[in-house]
């Protein structure tokens, strides 16, 4: 699998929304605070916190390395062409 396709699975997965069922650190994920696309927007079917902690969390560093990653895709996409 090329970087390209795991970036486009990653980003569906980042598209992901929470409604933030018993989660104590809702507040500060984006998958809660982030406002849902109108037409089209997935959530999660069952809530991702298991015993207090998330590996869903989506945070600033999310936000850093998913920026990386673009970076890096695209760059890979415009040399070959």
């Amino acid at each position: 699998m090329d970087a390209r396709t795991i970036l486009q699975q990653n980003i569906q997965i980042m598209d992901t929304l929470c409604k933030g069922n018993n989660c104590p650190i809702k507040e500060r994920c984006k998958r809660y605070t982030s406002p849902a696309d109108a037409t089209n927007q997935w959530y999660f079917t069952e809530s991702p916190i298991k015993d207090g902690k998330c590996e869903m969390f989506w945070g600033d560093k999310v936000d850093e390395i998913m920026e990386q990653l673009k970076t890096i895709t695209n760059n890979e996409h415009t040399s070959k062409l």
